[in-house]
C-alpha cells in the first residue's frame, strides 16, 4: 500500500526482512543479490536507504539505536553483522 509492503503476519514480515538482509550481504539461498544494498555498505548507509527521511523516518536516530543495541558502531559494514 502506498509503496510499502504489508505482510499478513509478523512471521512472514520477519522472514522478508531476513531475506532482504541475505540479498544485501550476498548470502541469499537462491543466489540473488540486492540492486540497492551491498555487503560493504555501512550500517548507517543501509538504514538511510531502508528507512529514509522522505518517508517520515529519522534514519540517524534509527541507525544509532540499532548500533547501540547491537553493540557496534554505525560505521560497521553489514557483511560483518552476519
Amino acid at each position: 500500500k502506498d509503496g510499502f509492503c504489508i505482510f499478513p503476519n509478523y512471521q512472514i514480515g520477519f522472514n522478508a526482512l531476513i531475506y532482504q538482509l541475505q540479498l544485501a550481504t550476498h548470502t541469499a539461498p537462491d543466489g540473488k543479490v540486492s540492486k540497492y544494498y551491498n555487503p560493504e555498505m555501512s550500517l548507517w548507509k543501509f538504514v538511510n536507504l531502508w528507512s529514509p527521511k522522505n518517508d517520515g523516518n529519522n534514519p540517524d536516530v534509527y541507525a544509532a539505536t540499532l548500533a547501540k543495541l547491537l553493540g557496534v558502531k554505525e560505521t560497521i559494514v553489514i557483511k560483518d553483522l552476519v
